[in-house]
């Protein structure tokens, strides 16, 4: 089983984590941890909506650029939910002329997001591993990129078979297809490559699988990570009790 989604009107890649098969015959607790795109067009129908999962707070992940360009959303802005910890300094936004588009690889740049996120990893698993903490979501523009690294760690970390991690992570290329469609539409106009924002609307298997063994041969394990950023085997067995339930 993957990540449930919400279908909301404004956003298309709203997922609960809660009723993944974790180690140990568990599952991870409905209602406590969800992955997203970016909530800046949420409709009032969808803003009731949430406020029902009572999120408490918003992790948005996308950079500097972003926040500015589209702003936090009034659902995020409500109640100081919103945190903004952006994961790396420059997205692959296609408005952002700073990117050279021929150096641009995927593959290779999970594993920078890793590094250079290490302390926004580490400050969202000592949220969520945290008495006081409340339900949260964790997005960036369209939920699958920094969004998928993060939710990875978490999974990883919880027990989550690699195979279901990655299945969950290639679920967003289906529900961005309307997204898709429309950004590939808007860029062309824009004389954008359409085969750029093919590849930077993507999230095929092959992609967190080689960040999985990247991650792998690079700190030996999704443990030696977090060791190494300062979330230790202490928040990761408060993790495991906040989020975990038996099956």
């Amino acid at each position: 089983m993957t990540s449930v989604r919400v279908p909301l009107e404004g956003a298309y890649n709203f997922r609960d984590l809660g009723g993944i098969e974790a180690a140990g015959a568990a599952r991870i607790r409905p209602g406590l941890v969800f992955r997203s795109d970016r909530l800046t067009n949420l409709t009032p129908t969808d803003e009731a909506r949430l406020e029902l999962l009572r999120i408490g707070r918003v992790f948005d992940l996308r950079s500097d650029l972003e926040l500015a360009h589209d702003g936090p959303g009034a659902f995020s802005s409500r109640l100081e939910r919103h945190r903004h910890v952006p994961l790396v300094k420059v997205s692959l936004s296609l408005g952002d002329s700073r990117i050279d588009w021929t150096k641009v690889d995927l593959q290779n740049r999970y594993l920078d997001m890793l590094e250079e996120g290490a302390p926004v990893v580490r400050e969202v698993v000592e949220y969520l591993a945290s008495s006081h903490a409340q339900p949260a979501v964790i997005h960036c523009t369209g939920g699958k990129d920094r969004t998928g690294v993060v939710t990875a760690v978490l999974l990883r970390v919880l027990g989550v078979a690699d195979s279901v991690v990655i299945e969950d992570y290639a679920m967003s290329e289906r529900y961005l297809q309307p997204f898709v469609e429309a950004t590939r539409a808007l860029m062309e106009r824009e004389g954008y490559d359409p085969e750029i924002v093919l590849y930077l609307c993507g999230s095929p298997a092959e992609r967190m699988e080689k960040m999985i063994a990247d991650m792998d041969a690079r700190w030996g394990s999704v443990s030696g990570y977090l060791d190494e950023i300062g979330a230790g085997e202490a928040t990761r067995a408060a993790l495991r009790l906040r989020l975990l339930q038996n099956s």
